[in-house]
């Protein structure tokens, strides 16, 4: 018999932002890394297999989307 499949989830907790253009920077995201770290937990619990990313650009988000 084959075993279940394991449910994934994927966190990615950006704190830091600027503008589209790049030149205004915005205030950071406080707060952020603690929610991703509870978000994580509960998933954990709910027998997800987590993995947990930290500031990833939108083409890395993509990527590791993909995966």
């Amino acid at each position: 018999m084959s075993q279940p499949r394991q449910s994934r989830a994927l966190v990615i907790v950006n704190t830091d932002f600027c503008s589209s253009d790049g030149d205004v920077r915005l205030r950071p995201r406080r707060g952020a890394r603690r929610e991703a770290e509870k978000l994580s937990q509960v998933l954990a619990q709910l027998s997800y297999r987590v993995k947990l990313m930290h500031s990833r650009t939108a083409k890395e988000m993509e990527d590791l989307y993909q995966q």
